[in-house]
């Protein structure tokens, strides 16, 4: 299971002292990888050309969000996705289901997208999601954590 870590990392923040800092997208597991492994590299650049983009441009595009070559020198337009199901840019995730729907996609969904109450993206129901909302409730009822002093 991927989620562990982001759920230590989340407990970790909400629980320190603080203003606690979460990017938008955590409760999803959203990570930014672009794909887990070659097959799943290969079944994207597929996806990409069948959608028209040339296979020399869908090449570059996957080589620059390459976690595994370009370590922390990826190209910073990775570093967000989108959070609907729709969007252009739509890459990994530690929930399965949200993975799932990973996809890049050379337009925008305009107006015709799920409801964002009935999007796949947006699983409540995951382990992560979860355990952000049991923090933030631990957070809303402890002073201690609420406040942050410093002497």
């Amino acid at each position: 299971e991927q989620a562990w870590p982001l759920i230590v990392a989340a407990g970790w923040s909400m629980t320190w002292s603080g203003i606690p800092e979460l990017f938008n997208g955590i409760e999803m597991g959203f990570n930014g990888l672009c794909y887990k492994d070659a097959a799943e590299r290969a079944k994207m650049a597929a996806a990409l050309v069948e959608q028209g983009i040339d296979s020399d441009e869908a090449e570059r595009l996957l080589r620059d969000c390459d976690y595994s070559l370009l370590g922390d020198k990826i190209n910073s337009g990775f570093w967000r996705q989108d959070m609907f199901v729709g969007g252009p840019l739509v890459l990994g995730s530690a929930v399965e289901g949200v993975r799932a729907h990973a996809h890049m996609s050379r337009s925008l969904m305009g107006a015709n997208g799920p409801h964002w109450c009935e999007d796949p993206l947006i699983d409540r129901g995951n382990s992560i999601y979860r355990m952000t909302r049991a923090l933030i409730r631990i957070r809303q009822s402890c002073p201690v954590l609420r406040e942050t002093i410093i002497e």
